[in-house]
């Protein structure tokens, strides 16, 4: 069975992001949505999955 969520650290491995970076998203309420299980911060991999889908650009789309 699929996990259906990331620790942070998972998460970080599957995207290649450093933590800074991960936290920075978060500041600026572009980082994929979590969800507080006692004192673990974990990321749905819907979630995940949605937030990958909104950062990735088509072949056809130009740089920002």
């Amino acid at each position: 069975m699929a996990p259906r969520a990331y620790t942070v650290e998972q998460f970080l491995q599957a995207y290649n992001l450093s933590r800074s970076t991960l936290y920075r998203l978060w500041e600026r309420r572009q980082g994929p949505a979590i969800m507080r299980v006692g004192r673990r911060v974990l990321i749905p991999v819907d979630a995940a999955d949605a937030w990958a889908k909104a950062h990735t650009l088509e072949a056809s789309q130009p740089a920002a």
